[in-house]
């Protein structure tokens, strides 16, 4: 048992790590701006804690700077799809097979169009998204994909677009393609 001086939290020779006494967990604590962070390694052991905490410190850190990006409307494609990535790993509904189809979707669309990362949202033209679009409406199935890009350009905070955020503009461009797509569909299949 603990005795009163003593504190729960044991200090290691690691910077930023720490072991939780009771359990015998490691932590890592650490701060990013103003905001201190503990998070679980999820391990008893030294050596594989030592071994997670610069993975977790990076988690957090490149969630941070991409959360300031968004806030300061500099937010790049790029930017906006390393947070989609992030949500969706971290989604307790979604199953296993659906968070790797959503990554590898998100991979074809990072190959086929290798520029659009670097881009601004707010610069991404609606022609740029018909002349990719027209590229490859044969090769993969274009509901899925949509919702994919549907998700990837919707805001970072919330479901719904707002006026204030960045991607509105992409957003809107998207679902409007989409939705001209969905009318030529149903126009074929009615006429034949």
């Amino acid at each position: 048992m603990l005795q009163k001086s003593q504190s729960l939290w044991e200090s290691t020779n690691v910077q930023n790590l720490f072991r939780y006494r009771p359990s015998g967990t490691y932590f890592a604590r650490f701060k990013i701006g103003d905001k201190p962070i503990r998070q679980s390694l999820e391990t008893t052991v030294f050596s594989v804690a030592k071994q997670r905490l610069p993975e977790k410190m990076r988690e957090y850190r490149s969630r941070h700077e991409s959360a300031r990006a968004f806030a300061d409307g500099k937010m790049t494609v790029g930017d906006a799809a390393q947070v989609y990535l992030l949500k969706v790993r971290a989604s307790a509904s979604l199953k296993p097979r659906s968070k790797d189809y959503r990554e590898m979707i998100l991979s074809f669309i990072k190959r086929s169009w290798p520029s659009l990362l670097e881009t601004d949202v707010r610069k991404v033209s609606e022609r740029d998204c018909e002349n990719w679009f027209a590229r490859y409406q044969q090769r993969v199935p274009i509901r899925k994909l949509f919702q994919r890009v549907d998700q990837l350009v919707r805001p970072v905070h919330g479901s719904e677009p707002r006026a204030n955020k960045p991607d509105d503009k992409l957003f809107h461009r998207v679902s409007a393609i989409r939705a001209a797509h969905i009318g030529r569909l149903h126009r074929r299949n009615s006429a034949g």
